[in-house]
């Protein structure tokens, strides 16, 4: 990793930015790193469990290690709860969302967004090239990355406007 440092001037105080900070940050780096991952012949009342003990809000469902579907706490409650199903005996097949929404690992913030706006989805699989789930991110990582960008934006533009000129 670079660790050469950019030095701003802003009210006589130095402003130090690394190089590193301003290389764009791949999706992958903004997932979550405690999902629930499970089978379309999973029980719901397993997943709910599962959820339930590593406090997520999102199971995706994987066939040959490939993301065939979510399992959201909205999906519980509404195809499953709502409907009086029973817990145990109902899989993932039957109550999961399917197709899904994924992004592979190297995309750029950027590009997920759109995506989770434009399918209204909470929770994004990360995937590799071969198709293989990696991660999951979620709509509130993906905004509060967009809100750290644009205040670091803010406050390079501040100094630079604050300046006294070249040089300070």
């Amino acid at each position: 990793m670079n660790t050469e440092k950019i030095n701003w001037i802003h009210s006589h105080k130095p402003y130090t930015v690394s190089i590193a900070d301003m290389a764009p940050t791949v999706v992958r780096r903004l997932a979550r790193s405690l999902f629930v991952n499970v089978t379309p012949e999973t029980s719901v009342q397993e997943v709910a469990d599962e959820m339930a003990n590593t406090r997520t809000d999102a199971a995706i469902v994987l066939s040959s290690k490939k993301v065939v579907g979510i399992f959201t706490v909205k999906d519980l409650v509404t195809r499953v709860i709502a409907l009086r199903r029973c817990l145990k005996s109902t899989k993932m097949a039957n109550v999961m969302s399917s197709p899904v929404s994924v992004i592979v690992q190297r995309k750029l913030p950027g590009e997920a967004t759109p995506i989770v706006g434009r399918d209204y989805v909470s929770y994004l699989p990360i995937i590799d090239e071969g198709g293989g789930l990696v991660a999951v991110v979620s709509g509130l990582d993906l905004l509060r990355n967009r809100v750290k960008d644009l205040s670091h934006t803010n406050e390079v533009l501040t100094a630079y406007v604050s300046a006294d000129g070249i040089g300070g």
